[in-house]
């Protein structure tokens, strides 16, 4: 959800319908993803059920583990189990070219799932590997699963830490792997649960102009509400500004 969502969504659902008239079977499962991906940020989950099939039978196996992802995404967002769709990713991860890549991946999702003493060496391996290799789009996620496992320990502090570090770099670097609103419900939390009032509202003021803007100017009508108010990250993100009495911060 970076920009033009109206925009993308039209090209996603042409290549889409031109694919299944007779496309290469992995293109049009990587189109199935990544329009897949497209309605989950635009809050509607239901329209995924129909994308999830097609990746699973494909030969490629970097689709399929992919295509797994974003059923693990799907459930998320339904408030379903996860654990195995990762496990069935995990083991497609030595078929895959660039293996490393997409077991930093894989692992920085079932970090949830362990636990915390388990995940946070785990993450903090990721985050440090990827930094090393400058690899910002795996980086970025392995540090917002950190800041959320350091919240699962009781670790505020250390937590806010993270999230202020992590804030810093955002204002230089895409979101990227998960969607703009998954990190900044993650700064958030960790900035309130550290009493860090300041950094909390200051992030969510940030966060609902960017919310706001998409809506006006870059989601399709039909789909303005459910972006709002459907997508959890931009809903739960909304309640807590709307808690502590915050506005969407004006643009310079």
């Amino acid at each position: 959800d970076q920009g033009r969502l109206a925009e993308a969504l039209a090209l996603l659902q042409d290549g889409h319908r031109r694919t299944a008239e007779g496309g290469e079977a992995s293109l049009h499962a990587g189109l199935c993803i990544e329009l897949g991906l497209t309605y989950l940020v635009l809050g509607q989950p239901h329209r995924v059920h129909a994308l999830v099939d097609k990746p699973r039978h494909v030969p490629t196996p970097q689709v399929r583990l992919e295509g797994l992802l974003l059923e693990v995404d799907l459930a998320r967002a339904e408030g379903r189990p996860m654990r195995a769709f990762l496990e069935d990713a995990q083991a497609l991860v030595p078929r895959c070219p660039r293996s490393e890549r997409y077991a930093w991946r894989v692992h920085t999702e079932l970090s949830a799932h362990m636990p915390v003493a388990e995940a946070l060496p785990l993450l903090e391996g990721v985050t440090a590997q990827a930094r090393e290799r400058q690899i910002w789009s795996h980086e970025g996620p392995a540090r917002v699963r950190l800041i959320e496992a350091l919240l699962r320990a009781g670790q505020a502090s250390a937590a806010a830490d993270q999230a202020h570090a992590l804030s810093a770099e955002l204002d230089t670097k895409p979101t990227q792997m998960l969607c703009a609103g998954e990190y900044h419900w993650a700064l958030a939390r960790a900035f309130d649960a550290a009493g860090d009032s300041a950094a909390r509202d200051a992030l969510l003021g940030r966060a609902l102009a960017r919310i706001a803007n998409l809506a006006q100017h870059h989601v399709p009508d039909a789909f303005r509400d459910s972006f709002l108010n459907r997508n959890p990250f931009n809903r739960q993100l909304r309640a807590m500004a709307s808690r502590h009495g915050v506005q969407a911060q004006a643009q310079g």
